[in-house]
């Protein structure tokens, strides 16, 4: 196979080529599709119309448990959903299942769907069961809990149903009942007004509770759809009723987890991603409720992206395609795509839109098939970032007008394509250019009227097939003769730039790129070459050609020449169509950066950047975040450091924080899993708040929306526009500014105290003016809990305050290291300056003393005088008397003949003796000329008279990166020569080698070639 494009390349109809079947006449409509002409009514699933029917008093089709499988992929995750709750219900006492779910998906996304499945579930056991769904969901079910376990009916569980989009009270569902515990108790007891009326008064109870649900004898299932919809209505009726109804859910949700076979699944969108509106009240219900479901429950969601594909197909056709037409497909395409194809196109395009390689080429078509990958792309990866456009539910109403469309052409024996792409969604159809238009990519009535215009006169013209500047154009290349192959070409292209040109696209990109219009215009045909569809775009965008079109000069490299269809848009209008155009990875990535930029050091000796190169792509895990904080080499020695933590990865409160909290104990040397760490005292961590990150999310989509209207080229035309769009933005920064400072509210520091060792210790910032990205904050912070001291609070009496007995003795270099690798001393303001100044107040007032190895006074005339980094001299307490004993000094022997040598010995009162054995004596001692030992020791003769050596061992401990700081690789790179130089020399006697690199292939391969000369173990990862 040749090499694959990144983009849509496209094929023509296969009526004309009998080896391949066309997808048209392998797949089938389904008939409601075929029957409401591509309209379909009922994309958007009411669990009500299931449930109870329709106002008019009829039924819907999925209200059938067998054709609600026929049309429902068995997604991996509406599956497990199901088999957790089935698993839940139908074995008996089960409580080893989730019993409190929460699905928490945007809208379109598919909730709806899944709430009917588990009514069916539960309502309709047997004949869901027979079903290719339900025969997955009861297999996984019988394996969570045991195949002999599962009762094949589920012991015929009562399914209650909260449809609380339907917020008011419902005379012939509801009864009397008025509240939502009373409704709940009324269609849990199916309209018993006895049993209601004994219970309807303990609703906030959960003993009452629990009695209810268990009285009933069988399994209960409990589906609450759109619970906001209902808390907005409430919230503005009557707040006693609403903290009745509040206080309903809060012992609801308790009481279920409680009770054997019993589960509740509550549809609700998260703050951040639900748009409704509702009062005060209404958004303390929302907190309350979000907690409730965060503390009892799970969040999950019914498809995911791999479901995408097979989710539409099953929804609009009735049969799978054969593996023949689709590798009869795969083949067309593939044949066609090098030489000019590949080097001018496909090997152009950016790996935004598919990304095909050759190796998963046929692959993607077997998924998407009979829609061409990048159609499925486009949808699923651009479209969805939209908030206006639902995911699943807009994607089928625009597919199924297109299917029927095409197929429509096809039996009237016109031009189809082999695989519906980006250029083949038939505008001449008005139930497809409706569907587009209507799907929520357009932001407003004004802009979808003038795109209509656009659409009628640019591409074609519903009622007047042969007007419209694309199809005019592919009428005079019919005309010249020059169409084979491919009778569309032109209308495809423009097709393609009006649907890359509905809505911003990710990156704050436009329209489409001249490589993206030549690919959408590709067919799998020699007749229909490069250089014709050259031909195709110089007269699209000639004198004769498209009017309504705008341009973006390309910058060379990744920045292209871009075009996009037009339309005049006011401020606003174009602030809403950036502002749901940002990513969010962009969104996240500017918080982050934001924050690196505005921290500051203070006190602190430096600001270290935990900055990881990109978003989390899945769930972040406590190794993913010990691996940046290792990377980040935050551990530096003697060197107060204030460590910000990337936004988008590290965050405390507000949910479950522990891989975060994990992570920061592990860089603190604790944990299970500790880094290599030295000097963690002197290590404070700058962490933000879960929930105020959030907000600080939504400053910055405003911020980079209004960055990008200012530079539109329809902004930058008119003065007053750019006025008022750079002053929104400015506006937008200063917001983002205080809103990011302000979400770094957390301060972790390694503590410790007599009752549980070392230990992480957290402190929150929470007045307005402070945050952890300010050094002289967080520093202050620091003094209220004893961790620092503050400007000018160290001196001598503070000093001999903080050092404990165990100090007394030690060497002035140890006690300087203790101020930033022991938690027990407090971090100082102003270093090493501050200490030696304080040490030397202390002998100045008789405080302490200075003495060197012989137990000598050393004096010190001026702080310069307090040598810290010197291990002979330490300081003791004035008055200390040593232990008697009679000393004498070795004399120096080097050189003298041995006679004369063991003679001096003798003299100064101790004995000769040889290295190892002299007279039957061990000789361990072997002391330098100088220094004072014991009298009548043996000491060897050999070692004394041998030129004056001493041996002493350095301990190096390090964890640091070397990309962005030249100086610093040269001092590594130094230091590594010296060790090497003392090996080299026979000056080391001992090696105790511990390293672990990051290199290139290369280097790491020479590295293993010499460890394994040096018969030393390495392991390569």
């Amino acid at each position: 196979m040749q090499s694959t494009p990144s983009s849509s390349p496209m094929v023509p109809s296969i009526a004309s080529t009998s080896s391949t079947r066309p997808w048209w006449k392998e797949m089938a409509l389904r008939d409601e599709v075929v029957a409401s002409a591509g309209r379909i009514d009922d994309v958007q699933m009411s669990l009500h119309d299931a449930v109870f029917g329709r106002a008019d008093g009829s039924t819907v089709a999925y209200h059938k448990a067998a054709y609600y499988g026929e049309i429902t992929h068995p997604a991996g995750s509406l599956v497990a959903l199901l088999a957790q709750i089935a698993a839940r219900l139908g074995a008996s006492g089960s409580v080893r299942a989730q019993a409190v779910w929460r699905l928490d998906q945007a809208m379109g996304g598919g909730k709806s769907h899944g709430l009917i499945g588990l009514w069916h579930l539960a309502h309709n056991t047997a004949e869901l069961a027979g079903t290719d769904l339900g025969q997955r969901v009861f297999e996984e079910a019988r394996r969570i809990v045991g195949s002999d376990q599962l009762a094949d009916d589920l012991y015929h569980p009562v399914c209650v149903v909260l449809d609380c989009d339907n917020a008011a009270p419902n005379e012939q569902i509801d009864g009397p009942a008025r509240s939502l515990g009373e409704r709940f108790l009324w269609r849990l007891f199916d309209k018993d007004y006895k049993a209601w009326k004994a219970y309807k008064g303990h609703t906030a109870n959960k003993a009452q509770l629990a009695r209810a649900l268990t009285g009933i004898g069988r399994p209960v299932l409990i589906l609450v759809d759109e619970i906001m919809d209902y808390l907005r209505w409430a919230s503005n009726q009557d707040e006693r009723h609403v903290l009745d109804d509040m206080a309903f859910l809060r012992a609801l949700l308790d009481t279920v987890n409680d009770v054997a076979n019993c589960a509740l699944v509550v549809v609700m969108i998260a703050s951040d991603k639900d748009n409704i509106a509702v009062n005060k009240l209404g958004e303390k219900c929302r907190a309350e409720l979000e907690d409730l479901l965060l503390r009892n429950g799970e969040a999950t969601t019914v498809t995911s992206g791999g479901d995408f594909a097979g989710i539409i197909r099953r929804r609009l056709f009735e049969d799978d395609p054969s593996g023949s037409a689709i590798d009869a497909t795969t083949e067309m395409f593939s044949d066609h795509m090098s030489g000019s194809w590949h080097e001018k196109v496909f090997a152009k395009l950016n790996a935004g839109v598919t990304g095909l390689t050759d190796t998963d080429f046929a692959e993607q078509v077997a998924r998407c098939y009979p829609f061409h990958p990048d159609l499925l792309e486009l949808a699923q990866s651009e479209w969805s970032l939209h908030a206006g456009f639902q995911k699943v539910r807009s994607t089928i109403r625009v597919f199924a007008a297109t299917t029927f469309a095409l197929i429509e052409r096809a039996r009237n024996d016109e031009w189809v394509p082999a695989l519906i792409g980006v250029g083949d969604l038939p505008l001449s159809n008005r139930a497809v250019r409706d569907s587009l238009l209507d799907s929520g990519l357009v932001a407003d009535l004004r802009t979808q009227s003038s795109l209509r215009e656009v659409a009628l006169k640019e591409i074609t013209d519903p009622d007047h097939h042969t007007r419209g500047t694309a199809r005019s154009l592919d009428s005079r290349r019919e005309a010249e003769g020059i169409q084979v192959g491919n009778p569309q070409a032109a209308e495809r292209m423009a097709t393609a730039l009006f649907v890359y040109s509905l809505c911003p696209r990710p990156g704050g990109r436009r329209g489409a790129t001249e490589p993206e219009l030549h690919a959408a215009a590709f067919v799998g045909a020699q007749a229909y070459g490069y250089g014709e569809s050259e031909v195709v775009m110089q007269r699209l965008f000639g004198n004769d050609g498209l009017v309504a079109y705008d341009q973006t000069p390309g910058t060379g490299g990744n920045n292209p020449r871009r075009y996009h269809f037009e339309t005049r848009k006011t401020l606003t209008m174009l602030h809403r169509a950036e502002r749901q155009a940002v990513s969010d990875t962009d969104r996240d990535q500017t918080v982050a950066e934001f924050a690196f930029d505005q921290a500051t050091s203070g006190p602190f000796g430096q600001v270290i950047d935990v900055r990881a190169e990109s978003s989390p792509t899945a769930p972040v895990t406590t190794t993913d975040l010990r691996d940046l904080l290792e990377a980040a080499g935050i551990d530096r020695h003697r060197k107060t450091r204030l460590v910000i933590l990337d936004s988008r990865w590290f965050s405390l409160l507000n949910g479950d924080d522990s891989a975060t909290s994990k992570a920061i104990e592990s860089a603190l040397g604790l944990g299970d899993n500790p880094l290599a760490v030295g000097w963690a005292s002197s290590a404070v961590f700058a962490c933000v708040n879960t929930q105020l990150r959030r907000h600080a999310r939504g400053i910055a989509t405003e911020y980079l929306a209004w960055s990008r209207v200012v530079s539109l080229d329809a902004v930058k035309a008119d003065k007053d526009m750019t006025s008022k769009a750079r002053k929104n933005q400015k506006d937008a920064e200063n917001r983002l500014t205080k809103a990011v400072k302000g979400a770094y509210q957390h301060v972790v520091f390694l503590s410790e105290d007599s009752i549980k060792g070392q230990t992480p210790r957290r402190i929150r910032l929470q007045k307005d003016n402070q945050s952890a990205l300010d050094g002289s904050t967080v520093w202050a912070a620091l003094t209220e809990t004893a961790k620092a001291f503050g400007d000018s609070e160290f001196d001598a009496k503070v000093l001999i305050f903080n050092l404990r007995d165990e100090d007394i003795g030690r060497p002035l270099a140890e006690i300087r290291d203790s101020f930033w690798n022991t938690p027990a001393f407090p971090l100082l303001p102003r270093g090493e300056s501050e200490l030696r100044k304080a040490i030397y107040q202390a002998v100045a007032d008789d405080k302490l003393e200075l003495v060197n190895d012989d137990g000598r006074v050393v004096v010190a005339k001026t702080p310069a005088d307090v040598n810290l980094a010197t291990t002979t001299i330490r300081i003791r307490k004035p008055g200390h008397v040593e232990p008697a004993q009679d000393l004498v000094v070795v004399p120096d022997l080097f050189g003298k003949p041995p006679a004369s040598a063991r003679l001096e010995l003798q003299a100064t009162g101790l004995h000769a003796g040889v290295r190892g054995e002299a007279d039957g004596t061990v000789v361990s001692q072997t002391p330098r000329a100088g220094t004072r030992v014991p009298a009548g020791e043996t000491v060897s003769l050999e070692a004394a008279m041998a030129h004056p050596t001493e041996e002493r061992q350095a301990v190096i401990t390090t964890i640091t990166s070397l990309r962005d700081d030249p100086e610093l690789r040269d001092h590594m790179a130094a230091l590594l020569r010296e060790v090497s130089n003392a090996v080299d020399s026979n000056l080391a006697s001992h090696l105790n080698l511990s390293l672990q690199i990051s290199a290139d292939t290369e280097s790491i391969n020479k590295i293993r070639n010499a460890a394994d000369q040096a018969c030393v173990d390495v392991n390569v990862v």
